[in-house]
């Protein structure tokens, strides 16, 4: 929820969260510089925002999308929007997952933004080839209230599934940020799904995990 250097309290909990998950893959949305998980991790994160961008202010250190991997980073990909969508191959011990970390209209589901963001970000997934995870504030609640419409649910679900991609937190109620990743990778695996909301206060966004054990 767009921490800042001024934000130190919910920094604070922010910083355990991730420790105490002690994920070995984690992708932040409307993130900072100043949130980070630890040395022993490699990260990547799209461009910091100016000051002024997209019609909003934003303050020092600000990006909207990290990821950060206790694997070594393979190939870094293009994307349509390199402030907002960052790209990248993980070599992870189970082969290579190209990680495509998004927020899918920066402003809502709602507008010309989601729609601008939707249609290219499929475009980008679109070109990538290998197994891929789809991660970040898809700003689509595939359970409970439909939002932001039935229509748009109905082309995500079909597009991720004309890539062969299982949305794995497609049932969480009116949870609108998603783990997913290549039914391929995916063969032979137990998957269990985790979400932890916490104090409307300190985020509108929950942490939400997968845990795959080959």
């Amino acid at each position: 929820m767009r921490p800042t250097a001024g934000t130190l309290s919910r920094n604070k909990i922010f910083l355990d969260a991730l420790k105490n998950c002690n994920a070995d893959i984690l992708v932040l949305t409307e993130t900072n510089s100043i949130i980070s998980p630890g040395a022993e991790y490699f990260s990547r994160s799209t461009q910091e925002l100016p000051k002024q961008f997209d019609k909003l202010t934003y303050s020092k250190g600000e990006n909207r999308t990290s990821i950060f991997s206790k694997f070594p980073f393979g190939r870094n990909f293009k994307t349509y929007d390199e402030y907002t969508s960052v790209c990248s191959e993980i070599i992870t011990p189970h082969g290579p997952l190209i990680f495509y970390a998004t927020i899918i209209g920066v402003t809502g589901g709602k507008g010309e933004r989601f729609v601008q963001d939707f249609e290219s970000q499929k475009n980008d997934i679109n070109q990538l080839t290998g197994d891929i995870c789809v991660v970040g504030d898809f700003n689509i609640s595939f359970s409970g209230y439909p939002y932001p419409s039935g229509d748009i649910i109905t082309q995500a679900n079909n597009f991720f599934e004309s890539q062969a991609i299982e949305i794995l937190t497609k049932q969480l109620l009116d949870c609108p940020d998603h783990i997913s990743i290549s039914k391929n990778y995916l063969q032979n695996c137990e998957i269990k799904i985790v979400e932890n909301k916490v104090e409307k206060k300190i985020s509108d966004h929950a942490l939400v995990m997968v845990d795959v054990a080959f």
